[in-house]
């Protein structure tokens, strides 16, 4: 009996031992924490915030709490941006930021390109588009400046030819030569991958055709090689373009490390820095 008491007393002299550990770690970790400087960013799921993931342990040492939010939708990054939700966000091209700041009047601007995501055709329909038929379906992004994109791509690759200086606002009737006979259906281009069974051929984004699997390097039929105008930046409010914090995610997003790491995506992700 005398043995059972001394045990129960050292067990419970044990617990209050962990207990205060636990409360210290805690309180240390609380601490930690709150000594940071918190730093929201917009971003896209793959690759874009697999990468910010990549570089916040090396912003925590320099002091900066990198908060990422992913979303689904592009068109609500840069609002979220400008109405002060996020300090920043990395996702976008500069035609597609352009667009935004002209028919918004926000005033977001570019601190530097990071990467190219090449656009893409796929298709489950042909093996290569020397199988292209005539009146072949052709689903694209229905944003502005990624349908420009996907009209560009096609161009440049001469299976269809557009009319002297398109190259922005680009739609079906800035078409001057259409050999093929395509025929287009704009979509949202974050369901394009999953719609492929309905078109012939499907020009998609990078990110998307990553979330689905899909490399564009191996599995495409046709992509944007490293030359291509639309590399992704990041994108702030024009007063936050002398934050110091901002600068630091950008060295640190433009830095040697990541540009070692972007080797995982195996060519499917092309720093531009």
């Amino acid at each position: 009996m005398k043995l059972r008491n001394i045990l129960i007393t050292s067990l419970f002299l044990l617990s209050l031992i962990l207990v205060a550990c636990s409360s210290s770690d805690n309180k240390n970790s609380t601490s930690d924490n709150s000594s940071l400087r918190p730093l929201k960013i917009g971003t896209i799921a793959i690759p874009h915030s697999e990468i910010l993931e990549f570089i916040k342990p090396t912003l925590k040492e320099q002091g900066i709490d990198l908060q990422i939010t992913i979303f689904s939708e592009y068109t609500q990054i840069n609002q979220a941006t400008a109405a002060g939700d996020l300090d920043a966000n990395f996702y976008q091209h500069l035609p597609y930021l352009n667009t935004y700041v002209n028919e918004s009047g926000h005033q977001l601007i570019s601190i530097g390109p990071v990467l190219i995501a090449p656009m893409a055709v796929y298709s489950s329909v042909i093996k290569s588009m020397d199988e292209l038929p005539k009146g072949a379906l052709v689903a694209y992004p229905n944003d502005a400046t990624n349908s420009d994109r996907a009209f560009l791509l096609l161009a440049n690759n001469n299976y269809i030819k557009l009319k002297d200086n398109s190259t922005t606002q680009i739609t079906e009737t800035d078409i001057d030569e259409n050999p093929y006979n395509l025929k287009f259906i704009p979509l949202s281009a974050e369901i394009l991958p999953r719609v492929m069974t309905d078109s012939t051929i499907s020009i998609i984004n990078n990110n998307y055709a990553m979330e689905a699997g899909l490399n564009p390097l191996s599995d495409s039929l046709l992509r944007e090689d490293a030359q291509s105008l639309y590399s992704n930046h990041l994108v702030v409010k024009e007063r936050d373009k002398d934050n110091e914090d901002i600068h630091k995610l950008y060295e640190t997003l433009t830095s040697e490390s990541v540009r070692e790491f972007l080797t995982t995506y195996e060519g499917s992700v092309i720093p531009s820095f």
